[in-house]
Formats: C-alpha cells, structure tokens, sequence
C-alpha cells in the first residue's frame, strides 16, 4: 500500500489519494507470511546479497497476487530472470 501511495504522489495524482486509497485498502493483505520472505531472501541473495530485500518481498508479494508489476524502480530489471511475471519499469 505504501508503494501505492509513493506512486499516486510520483505521478502527481494527489487530489484522488484518499478515495482511491479506501478503495484499494480493502484488497490489501496486511501481513507477509514467513514463507514469502524467506522466498524473497533466496532470490536477493543471487542478487545482491540482499542490499534490496524490500524489493524483493514486493516481487513475491506481486507473484502471488499478480500478472504483472509495474515501477518506477530500475532496480526490478534484475529480477526479471527470477520471476515468472512482466515486470514494466517506468522512466
């Protein structure tokens, strides 16, 4: 959620923030399970030795929950060959 926050303010769509905020609150799972971190550890360690392991737990939490991650963060371009998902990165 607070990675939809950071975006929503990137793109300077401020106005909108608290409904589309409530909204999308309701479709957000609150925790991330020991399982999916200890993924997200595994695949940063043949990275970086996880200097980016909140990166990494966005993309387990995405391949759980999604087709497709869209960023601003160049630094998902490195994960594309971990991943069975489209990761778009935006300039």
């Amino acid at each position: 959620m607070t990675e939809y926050i950071f975006i929503l303010s990137k793109l300077k769509i401020r106005d909108e923030n608290s409904d589309k905020i409530s909204f999308f609150n309701k479709f957000v799972k609150s925790s991330i399970s020991n399982i999916e971190i200890t993924e997200a550890y595994k695949i940063c360690q043949k990275i970086d030795f996880c200097r980016n392991i909140n990166d990494a737990i966005h993309l387990v939490v995405a391949q759980k929950y999604c087709h497709k991650l869209i960023t601003f963060d160049s630094d998902f371009k490195r994960f594309k060959e971990f991943t069975n998902i489209d990761i778009e990165v935006l300039s």
